[in-house]
């Protein structure tokens, strides 16, 4: 389901803020949707297509993005609290970095671990250094490893 098809559905003139809370937008094409402030908790995005999409003070509580590509997405203020993101793609998006983050049972598989302990290792390295165990594990688990700056 695209935007239009969307809109159409959910009679929106914009998603922004939109309630689409429980919906089922598996493999639907959000790229470059505004959906800002919008309530999409407990809904099924499984493979969906939200590459540049604007997720800003989103609702994601609960949502299955497992296999969703956020490539470019902005996740800035969004609320990921036990957010399934196995297998999604968070390339070049913004990742919200606050404290409630830390500590909302989101779900994660070893590739995007090892991608978010890459990139919060490399701002620090030179203060706290990885540890071998840690370099392993993003070697082995980091899809972009090849293509990226090389741990110290």
């Amino acid at each position: 389901m695209n935007e239009e098809q969307l809109k159409k559905k959910y009679h929106l003139k914009s998603l922004v803020m939109a309630n689409l809370s429980r919906a089922d937008l598996s493999e639907a094409d959000l790229s470059e949707a505004d959906l800002s402030g919008a309530d999409l908790s407990e809904a099924n995005l499984s493979g969906a297509d939200l590459s540049k999409a604007n997720l800003s003070w989103a609702n994601l509580f609960g949502a299955n993005l497992s296999r969703a590509d956020l490539t470019k997405a902005n996740l800035s203020e969004a609320n990921l609290s036990e957010a399934d993101l196995t297998g999604a793609d968070i390339d070049f998006s913004s990742w919200p970095l606050w404290c409630g983050t830390a500590h909302s049972n989101i779900i994660v598989d070893k590739k995007l671990a090892a991608q978010l302990r890459y990139h919060a290792i490399i701002v620090t390295q030179n203060f706290l250094p990885a540890t071998n165990r840690e370099k392993n594990f993003i070697k082995k688990h980091f899809h972009k490893y090849d293509q990226v700056e090389k741990l110290k």
